[in-house]
Parts: structure tokens; sequence; C-alpha cells
């Protein structure tokens, strides 16, 4: 039969500098975790503020797009005003020259 043989290790005891060194190497990894969060969080908010440009400047053109079509038709009815303006000022210009 063969015999287990357990060997213990001696556990160095807990000075008070290698618990200082432990705590703050626990806080440096929490401190870690959280920069790492907030920086997950800017990357995510990041992304959405470029969807959001996109979309917007898609937006403002569409705008543009429509009010220079906008300008075109108005300027086009300015004409036609004009025209039947000086139409309406000429026949009345006649009418009065004809009593």
């Amino acid at each position: 039969m063969k015999e287990v043989i357990t060997v213990k290790k001696k556990v160095p005891k807990m000075t008070p500098e290698h618990d200082f060194t432990r705590k703050q190497n626990v806080l440096l990894e929490k401190v870690y975790q959280e920069v790492k969060t907030i920086g997950e969080g800017h990357n995510s908010i990041r992304q959405e503020i470029k969807q959001l440009k996109g979309s917007m400047e898609n937006r403002l053109d569409t705008i543009e797009m429509a009010v220079m079509e906008n300008s075109r038709k108005i300027d086009r009815v300015e004409k036609k005003l004009d025209t039947v303006t000086t139409d309406h000022k000429t026949r009345l210009q006649k009418l009065e020259t004809v009593r």
C-alpha cells in the first residue's frame, strides 16, 4: 500500500505592509473595471452621436433641396404675377383712354 504524504506549506503571517498592498491591488482592480465601463459607455455614446450626425446631415440636405425647389417655384409665381399685373395695368390704361 502506498502512503499519501501531505505537505503543509507554511502560510506567512499577514504583515500590515502586505495587507495594505493587497487592499491597494483590490482597489486598483475596482478602479480599472470602472474606468473600463466608463470607456465602453463613452464609445457607445460616440457611436450614437455619429449616427445621429449622419441622420441630421441627411435631413438637412433634404431640407436644403426643398427650400431651393420652393425658391424656384416662388420665382416663377412672382414672374407670372408681374406679367398679370402689367397686363392689367395696360388693359386699364386702354380702357381709360377709350372713355
